[in-house]
């Protein structure tokens, strides 16, 4: 199994604040990482910085081989990469399908492979996004990021604000997604016992450094550490 993506001591930040320091990991294809870390830690940072959304001071990012560096946030969405933003970011004037369509690229993945994965959003196919729950804008969001084929697919807290009902269906889709073996996946997640519990491995973020980076397991095993690496 190659590496997918690695980072080698990268700084990172926001016009002239620096937020990441000296950020080094290597995700194998197909892995499946979560990212975790107090509030304010640079998780959501750090998926910028890879997306290519955030100041690059110093270091290296390599994508496949390729040194992405400072390639700008549409060609890295070329090559591969996909977001679930924390915001959800779809566009509310226009129906389910149509924010679909809008984000389809060849592949695998098209509209009724993401109704299969979510078959809430192929009720609401004509719904505008405005008409939506918050559950299903977060499932639309989810189905936007597949729909453009990535290989590598960043999660930014999808659970977040969820009923319970609808978390699971998230979580039984990252499940799928995983079983599939076709993308490396970080999951940023702030209830650490969940991601750990759906992942494999796992980065700890604590000032913008990482302070752990290892099997999701043996941290899930560790209630102290977890504990001390995460808690508020």
């Amino acid at each position: 199994m190659g590496e997918h993506l690695v980072l080698e001591g990268v700084y990172a930040g926001y016009g002239d604040t620096t937020i990441l320091e000296d950020v080094s990991l290597a995700l194998p294809k197909g892995s499946v990482w979560a990212l975790l870390g107090r509030n304010g830690a640079g998780k959501s940072t750090l998926l910028s910085t890879i997306l290519g959304r955030t100041t690059f001071k110093a270091g290296r990012i390599a994508y496949e081989d390729t040194d992405v560096s400072r390639l700008p946030i549409h060609l890295r969405a070329r090559m591969g990469m996909g977001l679930v933003p924390q915001e959800r970011e779809i566009f509310h004037s226009l129906s389910v399908e149509d924010n679909l369509q809008v984000c389809a690229r060849p592949g695998e993945w098209n509209i009724e492979a993401v109704y299969e994965l979510f078959p809430r959003l192929a009720q609401r196919r004509e719904n505008l996004g405005s008409r939506l729950s918050g559950g299903e804008q977060q499932m639309l969001a989810f189905g936007r990021a597949l729909i453009g084929n990535p290989r590598l697919l960043l999660l930014d807290e999808p659970l977040e604000g969820l009923a319970p009902a609808v978390a699971d269906v998230l979580l039984d889709a990252i499940l799928k997604l995983k079983s599939l073996g076709q993308f490396t996946i970080v999951l940023v997640e702030q209830h650490a016992t969940v991601a750990l519990e759906v992942t494999e491995r796992a980065i700890v973020l604590n000032r913008g450094r990482i302070s752990y980076l290892g099997q999701s397991a043996d941290l899930l095993d560790d209630e102290e550490l977890l504990t001390s690496l995460v808690s508020c």
